[in-house]
């Protein structure tokens, strides 16, 4: 498993822009999903979590998959969602 040093450069460029760039491919986002993170500044790491739990329009994506899956639930149909 791999370990990233976020340092405050990295407050700008989460691993999501990193799986999104053009250049990422399959191993790019492989590795980043399953990689974990040292923080080199705990507070620039909890700023980081705090600018993206202000996100609006991703609290919003969360929504719509929170309520997506219970509907998938309640249907039966969590079984066959690739997790």
């Amino acid at each position: 498993m791999c370990a990233f040093l976020l340092t405050d450069s990295d407050v700008d460029h989460s691993p999501l822009d990193h799986i999104t760039a053009d250049s990422a491919n399959f191993e790019t986002v492989l590795s980043l999903l399953s990689s974990f993170f040292v923080p080199e500044d705990e507070d620039v790491y909890l700023n980081w979590i705090a600018k993206v739990a202000e996100n609006k329009k991703l609290r919003t994506k969360v929504q719509s998959w929170r309520a997506e899956w219970k509907e998938m639930v309640a249907s039966g149909r969590d079984g066959d969602a690739l997790l």
